[in-house]
């Protein structure tokens, strides 16, 4: 921001300058002031400023973005923050493809990098949001993924784009080659081989799972990881069962670092055999057996899975969950349910640990409009069945 006028004082020039947060905004390895303050007589200084940034822009602004045969309608910041990444990496093309999103404001990308000789410069996943949002992810990524996980289990965070953009930005996860798919896309054609998928993300996780603690909850402090007491209480009534006995339980859990929104999405893909794990906004520390749940019961609520569903589950067949072979025996995409389900019992060590954590992520679909009610409903009546009786 450029803030010019014919009043001030030279300490309040001073104060703005000084205050103001430097970035490299145009990505030409110069760091500037966000906030500059110049009084009338300036207006040479001023006018080399804007002239400066006007050439800067259109640099920019001169990368192109190729979305192939099927056109990407990209929002201004969007395309700004794609071609100020580019512009760090020397690029002069970006061939970008779609990787879905989580809430509306957020888009995720999968993009190449390319110099003016149409070399590569990078790959990379691509995640645009409020950069406060953002913001939130890159110190999670710090504190919970850097210090434990290698680059070939959880991708690792290449630049936080934060300035140049409006109230966007821009969190760069670096490949270090093109991943093609999703698990959902595997899933969608190969069952088994999404279920050594699974095999292979529990292996990745070996970091936090062998530092996992047994801690003493209630299902109620376990519920509250999910969604809160003031959320709860709009959808409690819905709930069939008398969940102020289940929440009052005391259960030993397991507890160490998980993704927690390790849905089909944010797991890619290499020659169908490779996963790697993107996405950190919501990592934390919870029960053990979270991101198997999460990886199993993403196919019955994430809208990129609807496609997966199909006619199956039925309400009946969600309030049998708690018997995954009545739940999901006979389904084309069995071996990878079964796969999740092992997962998420074995690191747990206790079935109540499953089950209070199943309630507790199917009591949070209840929040949302475009999730199946019928079957997050049955889901956690199975477990509360199975926790009282």
């Amino acid at each position: 921001m450029l803030i010019f006028s014919g009043h001030g004082t030279i300490q309040l020039a001073r104060d703005l300058y000084e205050k103001s947060m430097k970035c490299d905004v145009w990505a030409s390895g110069v760091e500037v002031s966000l906030t500059r303050y110049l009084l009338k007589d300036q207006m040479r200084e001023c006018l080399a400023i804007v002239t400066d940034a006007a050439a800067q822009l259109a640099a920019v602004e001169s990368i192109e973005l190729s979305t192939g045969a099927t056109p990407i309608r990209l929002k201004p910041a969007q395309r700004r923050i794609l071609q100020l990444f580019s512009k760090f990496n020397s690029g002069a093309n970006v061939p970008i493809r779609p990787l879905g999103g989580g809430l509306s404001e957020t888009s995720v990308f999968g993009i190449t990098v390319e110099d003016q000789n149409g070399a590569l410069s990078s790959h990379a996943v691509a995640k645009i949001a409020a950069i406060r949002s953002l913001a939130n992810e890159h110190a999670r990524y710090q504190q919970f993924v850097a210090p434990v996980m290698s680059p070939g289990a959880f991708a690792p965070v290449i630049r936080f784009c934060n300035a140049g953009a409006w109230n966007y930005g821009g969190l760069f996860y670096s490949l270090a080659s093109a991943h093609d798919h999703t698990l959902f896309d595997i899933l969608s054609v190969n069952a088994r081989k999404a279920s050594n998928l699974v095999k292979k993300l529990r292996k990745l996780e070996e970091p936090w799972q062998t530092k996992a603690k047994l801690e003493d909850h209630t299902a109620g402090d376990i519920r509250r990881l999910f969604i809160s007491d003031a959320d709860f209480a709009t959808v409690s009534p819905k709930l069939g069962f008398d969940w102020g006995r289940l929440e009052a339980m005391r259960i030993s859990v397991p507890f160490c670092r998980q993704h927690f929104d390790l849905h089909g999405l944010n797991v890619l893909v290499r020659k169908g055999t490779d996963p790697i794990v993107i996405d950190y906004g919501e990592v934390g520390v919870g029960p053990a057996c979270v991101d198997p749940l999460i990886l199993e019961l993403s196919v019955l609520f994430h809208p990129s899975a609807e496609g997966l569903r199909k006619s199956w589950p039925t309400a009946a067949q969600a309030g049998g969950w708690d018997d995954v072979q009545a739940f999901s025996g006979g389904t084309v995409i069995e071996p990878y349910i079964s796969e999740c389900r092992k997962w998420a019992h074995e690191i747990a060590t206790r079935d109540s640990a499953v089950f209070a954590t199943a309630y507790s992520f199917a009591v949070r679909q209840l929040k949302y409009r475009d999730t199946r009610h019928d079957l997050a409903l049955e889901i956690a009546a199975a477990a509360y069945r199975r926790l009282t009786t």
